[in-house]
C-alpha cells in the first residue's frame, strides 16, 4: 500500500494558504459584488474569486499528483483535460450567476496559479531531499 503523506500536506497547505491569501486580498480591496443574489448564497467581497483560486490549486494539485501515478498517455490527457475544463467551468459559473466580475475570476485564477506553482515546487524540492537521504 502506497502512502505519501507529503502529498496530503502539500495539498491541504496549498488550499488553506490560497484561502488565506484570498481573504487578505478581499479585505484589502473591499470590492462589492455585482449584485447580491440571495439564491447564489454569495457573501462578503467580490475581488478576487475564491472559488477560482481554490479550484486552480485543488484540481491542479490533484491532477499533478494523479498524473505522477498514471502511465497511460491517454488517461493522462483525459485527466488533464477534465481538470482544465472543470476549473474553467467553476470560474465561468461564478460570472454567469452574477456574483463576480470577470476581473475577479481572472485574478483568482492568477493567485491560484501562483500558489499551485509554489506548492508544486515545494513538493518537488522535498522529493529531491527525500531521495538523497
Amino acid at each position: 500500500m502506497y502512502r505519501d503523506y507529503l502529498q496530503a500536506v502539500v495539498f491541504v497547505g496549498g488550499v488553506l494558504f490560497t484561502s488565506l491569501i484570498n481573504t487578505v486580498v478581499k479585505i484589502a480591496v473591499a470590492r462589492q459584488r455585482p449584485s447580491i443574489n440571495i439564491g447564489a448564497n454569495a457573501e462578503g467581497y467580490s475581488f478576487p474569486s475564491g472559488h477560482s483560486a481554490v479550484a486552480i490549486v485543488c484540481y491542479g494539485l490533484l491532477t499533478y499528483f494523479l498524473m505522477k501515478k498514471v502511465a497511460s498517455i491517454t488517461v493522462r490527457r483525459v485527466v488533464f483535460g477534465t481538470s482544465i475544463l472543470l476549473v474553467l467551468l467553476i470560474g465561468i459559473s461564478r460570472y454567469f450567476i452574477n456574483v463576480h466580475y470577470l476581473t475577479d475570476i481572472l485574478t483568482g485564477f492568477f493567485l491560484g496559479g501562483m500558489v499551485f506553482v509554489a506548492s508544486k515546487r515545494l513538493y518537488e524540492k522535498s522529493q529531491i531531499r527525500r531521495s538523497r537521504s
